[in-house]
């Protein structure tokens, strides 16, 4: 199990995996009852899936027609991911294919995804996005500086720390609708440079 105290080497690491073929996963979410616990969670999860294997132990599974499997927690959110190709121990478990999935942590929902370019990036969940939308706009409407602030601070904070096209496509679309929404409200907060 690879355990990230921050966003930014879990995301790099969940979209590396998913590169090299690991596209069907599960979404563990532990609750906070159980974070007392979290360390026996992550060494059953590793000795049931054998997420720790080495890369040759890992090359022969594969040689054998054998799937394998990774496991990565970031606060109370653990991903186990699964190879797309050998046979799987555990069929009658339910996997879901990586990309397009939604992981939600604490503060923020995020979705991997294939863009354009067919290259792996992240975006926001559209629900969490409509909910930073409508901080931003009800911050505006109300003339609410420091709410704005608090919004407006977190988004450039995460744009800071996940700096992935479909994040940055969508702060975009933000920033377009902000400075629309002070136009019509007669609002001019401060928005920080975010490209």
């Amino acid at each position: 199990m690879l355990v990230f105290n921050s966003l930014k080497p879990f995301t790099r690491n969940l979209i590396n995996y998913i590169g090299n073929g690991y596209i069907y996963c599960q979404v563990v979410k532990i609750p906070e009852k159980k974070t007392k616990k979290i360390k026996s969670i992550d060494k059953k999860i590793t000795t049931k899936y054998l997420t720790d294997l080495s890369s040759g132990k890992r090359q022969y599974r594969k040689k054998k027609g054998l799937c394998n499997y990774k496991s990565l927690r970031f606060g109370n959110t653990i991903i186990i991911l699964k190879t797309a190709k050998g046979e799987d121990a555990y069929k009658k478990e339910k996997w879901s294919e990586i990309l397009g999935h939604q992981i939600t942590f604490r503060k923020l929902s995020i979705v991997v995804f294939k863009d354009e370019r067919d290259k792996i990036t992240v975006r926001i969940h559209k629900s969490y996005l409509k909910e930073i939308m409508g901080l931003l706009e009800l911050s505006i409407s109300k003339k609410n500086q420091q709410e704005f602030n608090k919004a407006i601070t977190f988004l450039y904070n995460l744009h800071k720390t996940l700096r992935y096209r479909g994040i940055q496509i969508q702060i975009s679309q933000i920033l377009k609708q902000i400075k629309s929404l002070q136009k019509s409200h007669g609002t001019k907060f401060q928005v920080p440079k975010f490209f």
